[in-house]
């Protein structure tokens, strides 16, 4: 089975270039019989229906997403316009743009066709495929909905005792700006309780957490925001209860063959000069 894990998390990476679209049909890559659909869906599984492990369900589904879509890009950093160069690598990351040719909305509710255990390298990335919505606010979503998404971050300049037990986190919303009046991210995540709609949760590898990945962002599927609680009446501060849904497969941390970033994505990320520096306090 490491075997067939290792082929899904090369493919990716493989230099198809404009011939992808044609190699893929004529491998039947995307049939239902005899493609990825096998891995992923028990309908076409065969002798195998239930068998396959939920990863290799999850990445087969990923890249059947990637390529059904006729991405056959091998660039992790496809579609982001690079700011001009600074002194600081970072800076210079969180200063990128996203190609509004290769956007995927955010806004709606649920996976969409995000897979637990999504990988990016930045969060711009996770805003390119729709994960998230903001670069800059760590709450996203429409005010006459909800919350769509969250991350969940940490560093020497996070303002917040988040606490991430796994299945269960302690988030908080942003702190208000105008007294007696809650922040727009905190208002969202309200709306959230209220209306018993989850949230696409990310999380960064700068959280202090044994669940956060090595590098970069990892989705960790959808969580019910079942309370909040104020902590701070002069920041309109509120700690948010966060529960995972137990239908989506485990959290993808460790470092055992289902963990995300798999080996590739960390290869190609150190290999990779343009993330030299990015990610340190």
């Amino acid at each position: 089975m490491n075997d067939l894990r290792e082929i899904l998390h090369e493919a990716p990476f493989l230099a198809m270039g404009t011939d992808g679209a044609q190699l893929v049909r004529n491998k039947r890559i995307l049939h239902n019989e005899d493609g990825l659909p096998q891995l992923f869906d028990d309908r076409f599984s065969g002798s195998m229906a239930g068998e396959w492990p939920w990863d290799v369900k999850s990445d087969a589904k990923e890249l059947y997403h990637k390529w059904s879509s006729k991405n056959f890009d091998d660039d992790m950093l496809r579609g982001i316009k690079p700011a001009q160069k600074g002194k600081h690598a970072e800076d210079d990351r969180m200063a990128d743009q996203v190609d509004k040719e290769c956007q995927v909305s955010s806004k709606y509710v649920g996976n969409g066709q995000l897979v637990n255990g999504q990988w990016w390298p930045t969060l711009l990335c996770a805003l390119r495929d729709g994960a998230h919505g903001d670069s800059q606010s760590g709450i996203s979503g429409e005010t006459y909905v909800a919350a769509y998404s969250c991350f969940i971050s940490g560093g020497k300049n996070h303002l917040y005792d988040d606490k991430d037990m796994g299945d269960i986190v302690e988030y908080f919303g942003q702190d208000s700006a105008t007294p007696g009046q809650v922040s727009r991210g905190t208002s969202l995540l309200q709306k959230n309780v209220s209306k018993k709609l989850p949230v696409r949760f990310i999380r960064s590898s700068k959280v202090n957490s044994i669940y956060a990945p090595t590098i970069g962002f990892r989705y960790d599927g959808l969580y019910d925001v079942v309370s909040s609680t104020l902590e701070d009446e002069s920041k309109q501060r509120y700690k948010f209860k966060l529960v995972r849904r137990s239908d989506q497969g485990p959290i993808r941390g460790g470092d055992g063959p289902e963990a995300r970033p798999t080996r590739q994505e960390v290869m190609r990320y150190k290999q990779d000069k343009r993330f030299r520096g990015f990610g340190k306090d």
